[in-house]
């Protein structure tokens, strides 16, 4: 694939899935810090609770020097909560 140089105006269409060769490439090893609506709309979005979407898809985190405690989307999370181009999201 040659990379291509798109203007603001250009538009293209992409599905992720697992039969292509960078699947979940993207996000392999990347932050993704979670608001409380995040957490919110993700849990809803599973049908689970906000504990349990902590317990299993969240890391804490220190957001500063003085100990803020934040949470990111766990590395193992990304595995099992994939969002799609449609905004959807589902256990995988």
């Amino acid at each position: 694939m040659i990379p291509v140089q798109l203007n603001l105006d250009d538009k293209f269409k992409f599905r992720c899935h697992q039969g292509i060769a960078c699947f979940n490439k993207c996000c392999e090893n990347i932050d993704i810090l979670l608001t409380p609506y995040d957490i919110l709309r993700l849990k809803n979005r599973l049908g689970i609770s906000s504990r349990e979407f902590i317990d299993a898809y969240t890391t804490d985190f220190a957001m500063d020097g003085q100990g803020t405690p934040g949470l990111k989307l766990a590395q193992a999370g990304l595995g099992r909560v994939h969002s799609s181009h449609t905004g959807g999201l589902r256990r995988v």
